[in-house]
């Protein structure tokens, strides 16, 4: 993701990456079939917002973030996630009890996800990627595998 970032002229944060963003897109389209068939639902987009913290939404009261990886599930033994989107989600689950949460990391070799606890797992928080924000470091091993899925848009 750095080479990316680096490739696209990215600056700072705060700078929107068209690259990165339209890499994302690719990577949420080619997933949203399989979650509407892992869900037995239809997602739509939340908003046209590029800076939502949610990807998709539906009428269940379920929502989903896809994160894209141009790495393997075994590159590293945790992958990230900005502290601000979970802090956001935590927000959420405040407003609306009934909400579930799911985050999906694609990466090259596999798909996998978590369901965001409403209670914040005792996971290392740390400054890092590639502007160094303070992420949430969540171990590769405590995800579930959406097994079936290859998803092939994050091959850089």
């Amino acid at each position: 993701m750095y080479r990316m970032i680096k490739a696209t002229g990215q600056k700072n944060r705060f700078q929107f990456n068209k690259v990165l963003h339209d890499f994302g897109i690719k990577i949420e389209e080619e997933l949203k079939p399989h979650l509407d068939e892992l869900f037995e639902t239809t997602f739509e987009k939340r908003s046209d917002d590029v800076f939502d913290v949610i990807d998709f939404t539906n009428n269940k009261n379920i929502q989903v973030e896809v994160k894209g990886r141009t790495c393997s599930s075994d590159a590293w033994e945790e992958t990230i996630v900005t502290m601000g989107k979970i802090v956001e989600i935590e927000m959420m689950y405040e407003e609306k009890p009934e909400l579930e949460v799911y985050i999906f990391f694609v990466f090259t070799d596999k798909t996998m996800y978590f369901k965001m606890p409403r209670e914040r797992p005792d996971w290392k928080v740390k400054f890092t990627g590639s502007f160094g924000v303070k992420h949430l470091m969540i171990p590769v091993k405590e995800l579930t595998e959406f097994e079936g899925v290859e998803i092939k848009s994050n091959r850089v």
